[in-house]
């Protein structure tokens, strides 16, 4: 792997190249954009040029430090991320330390499988000061192998207040020869002193078409479906990884269920389902559900106007989906829902409130089934 066969983002590789090229590397970096385009990746390519053993503006990916770095074994490359909290139970010291490192391990090995992939774990996650400090005084001793020390803080939007300001005096008076890397899909949460002592690359969404193709190589999926899961992920192949084998697991069911609890028409039972699912759920796995609606609402309105199983998405689910098509009043309605999960799921990209998100959806899709006309949204 090396810079050129990263997917997309030639603005960014131009920026990055040219800077390894002039030996303007900055102190610090901060790569914005949404989860799954690539960010991980570019920063641990970043990390192997600008300590390859051979010179260029690109990693060889054949000496020893890259091999290490590409293997996140190298000595001098240090990886902060959201871990999970690790339960309140009788469990002993030993114990709590064996489940932090199945955490970290959970994380890594994800990551060296597919770098694009959003790796998820059953509670929210966070960086604590102390995983901070100890990266900080890491980056003040001498390189053991490398040329820099590399800090890559993945998510450094789920540090606390007192963890970012941690970070500003090394932000503020850089070790010599150390490099740290920030990843934010939510840039907007960091302090702005923070960002203001970043130079800011920002990383687009990948186009349709080479998210179908990376999906019909892996998967071995149609061409035609694996151009749905393209336009389904918005420009995330993490997200892209996550809808495919999404078919393997409860999403769907889980965007069943969202039907079905929505068509109950009870709008003090729809609100209690609305909170429990938002102690469940982030935004990404939030983006995953409206993903699973949209390819279930799909699947009604071809059961409506088509009325062939042969045109499913999701032809297991065929006996839900024709209790759907008779409960909605036809298909404009159908499209109306459709066009109310895309508006949520673009309000979601644009980071909006998740709670409220949620709660006009359910709104919105219960006034679709009703043929209600805007009912009063929470505000």
């Amino acid at each position: 792997m090396s810079f050129k066969e990263i997917i997309d983002q030639e603005i960014a590789k131009k920026i990055l190249q040219g800077a390894i090229k002039e030996k303007r590397i900055a102190h610090a970096y901060l790569f914005t954009g949404p989860p799954g385009v690539g960010k991980w990746l570019f920063a641990i390519e970043l990390a192997k040029a600008v300590n390859c053993l051979k010179e260029g503006d690109d990693s060889c990916s054949e000496c020893s430090s890259c091999k290490k770095i590409r293997h996140l074994t190298h000595p001098d490359l240090t990886l902060i991320f959201p871990l999970p909290p690790i339960s309140f139970s009788k469990k002993s010291k030993k114990e709590k330390e064996e489940e932090e490192q199945r955490n970290r391990n959970k994380f890594i090995v994800e990551k060296l499988a597919d770098s694009y992939k959003i790796v998820r774990y059953e509670k929210p996650g966070s960086i604590s000061i102390e995983e901070v400090r100890n990266a900080q005084r890491n980056l003040f001793y001498t390189p053991v192998e490398g040329k820099v020390k590399v800090l890559i803080v993945q998510e450094p939007e789920k540090m606390s207040i007192e963890a970012e300001n941690c970070f500003l005096k090394t932000l503020e008076e850089p070790p010599k020869n150390s490099l740290l890397i920030f990843l934010s899909s939510e840039p907007e949460k960091l302090l702005p002193t923070i960002i203001s002592r970043c130079q800011r690359v920002r990383f687009k969404r990948i186009s349709e078409e080479l998210i179908a193709k990376r999906l019909e190589k892996d998967f071995n999926i149609p061409e035609k479906k694996a151009l749905h899961y393209a336009r389904l992920s918005e420009g995330s192949l993490g997200l892209a990884f996550s809808l495919v084998e999404g078919d393997k697991d409860e999403v769907r069911l889980k965007g069943v269920e969202f039907l079905k609890i929505i068509n109950k028409k009870d709008r003090f039972e729809l609100v209690d389902y609305l909170n429990q699912l938002l102690q469940d759920y982030g935004r990404e796995s939030a983006l995953e559900l409206l993903a699973s609606l949209l390819s279930l609402l799909r699947d009604v309105y071809v059961t409506i106007e088509v009325k062939k199983k042969e045109r499913l998405l999701n032809p297991d689910l065929k006996a839900e989906i024709e209790k759907f098509a008779d409960d909605f009043k036809g298909s404009d309605q159908v499209q109306e829902a459709i066009g109310s999960v895309e508006k949520i799921r673009g309000d979601l990209l644009r980071y909006v409130n998740l709670k409220l998100a949620l709660l006009n959806l359910g709104f919105e899709l219960r006034n679709s089934l009703s043929g209600l006309r805007r009912e009063k949204l929470v505000t």
